[in-house]
């Protein structure tokens, strides 16, 4: 969808600059997502912060799922030993 190009651009461009802690990843990095949104040339309009907010939700929900699912695991695991 070509209204979603830009979006994409800039989400790619920023997929490696995550904000950590102790139970994993909490979010992007939101200055570096203004630096790139700036070089890139792409406006942040409350319709692309939209964009890149649901594309960001969607991920910390894998991630986050993902780590719940290892963390049962291990659980699980070390219940039977």
């Amino acid at each position: 969808m070509p209204e979603n190009y830009e979006a994409f651009d800039l989400w790619m461009a920023v997929q490696t600059q995550w904000r950590a802690g102790g139970f994993g990843i909490i979010g992007l990095d939101y200055n570096t997502l203004y630096h790139e949104a700036d070089r890139l040339e792409i406006d942040l309009s409350p319709c692309m912060m939209s964009k890149i907010k649901a594309l960001e939700a969607s991920t910390l929900r894998k991630a986050h799922a993902e780590r719940d699912d290892n963390r049962s695991a291990e659980t699980q695991g070390q219940s039977k030993g």
